[in-house]
């Protein structure tokens, strides 16, 4: 049973995830996803719908989360369960009668998901796949979770002193590392003055990195990622030249050497 192959130290962040997975069409909304204004009305129950009274707007529960137009979302608890108990990605295909890039998007939100609300389920999660798929050297492993830490860390950070007046009174807002200081009233970006600037999409940074150690092409990678080549090219020069500048030298070779 899939329940005997999670750790126990993570049971509970796992029943926890399988009960989100399990309301998420269900869930009620605080604020309107879009304005963040509380003023909204509900204008259908199934599916649920609201409408914002402030931007007029329409959304749902799965609006604004990895899991938005990905529906049934029954399918979301059977992918995590089935791929715990190492089953590929070709014969869930075949079990919902759907095809494996169908199932790849749903797990790569489910990782994104993780990644958000369940950290140390993800990278277990995140590790044992990688284990599973790809024997790597102890020094290219190491350096992988190395990194993947650094990421985590850039990702989930809350406060940062301001750029401007060096106030600690900022909120994170977006996606990236971006920041609003509550003194000053100014916005500013933590990654602004480096290479990962150039790269949008922060939530596939992780998902990007573990392509590229698996050593899929990048022809390979931008269909699964659904970027164009050129993308994904650019991508793989900036995060290699990362990984050196971080003294990830052999992690960098290994990355580099299927394109």
């Amino acid at each position: 049973m899939f329940y005997n192959l999670v750790p126990a130290e993570l049971q509970n962040d796992f029943d926890a995830l399988l009960n989100d997975l399990s309301y998420l069409p269900e869930q009620a909304k605080e604020s309107c996803p879009f304005c963040h204004h509380i003023d909204f009305q509900k204008i259908r129950q199934k599916p649920l719908t609201f409408r914002c009274k402030c931007c007029h707007k329409y959304f749902n529960p799965l609006t604004k989360t990895p899991f938005n137009r990905l529906v049934p979302t029954i399918w979301l608890g059977l992918i995590l369960t089935r791929r715990i108990e190492k089953v590929t990605l070709e014969t869930l295909a075949y079990e919902l009668n759907c095809t494996p890039e169908m199932v790849k998007r749903r797990e790569r939100a489910l990782i994104d998901y993780m990644q958000q609300h369940y950290p140390k389920f993800h990278q277990w999660y995140t590790q044992t796949r990688l284990h599973e798929n790809n024997m790597l050297p102890t020094t290219i492993k190491q350096q992988y979770i190395d990194l993947s830490e650094i990421i985590d860390q850039l990702l989930i950070i809350e406060k940062f002193p301001c750029a401007y007046c060096q106030s600690s009174n900022t909120v994170r807002i977006g996606q990236r590392a971006g920041f609003r200081c509550r003194s000053c009233r100014k916005t500013f970006n933590i990654l602004k003055d480096t290479p990962l600037n150039k790269i949008p999409h922060a939530e596939l940074w992780k998902t990007f990195i573990e392509l590229l150690v698996k050593n899929n092409t990048n022809k390979s990678i931008a269909q699964t990622l659904e970027l164009s080549l050129n993308t994904v090219s650019k991508w793989r020069k900036v995060w290699c030249e990362l990984m050196q500048n971080w003294g990830y030298e052999e992690l960098a070779v290994w990355c580099n050497k299927k394109q």
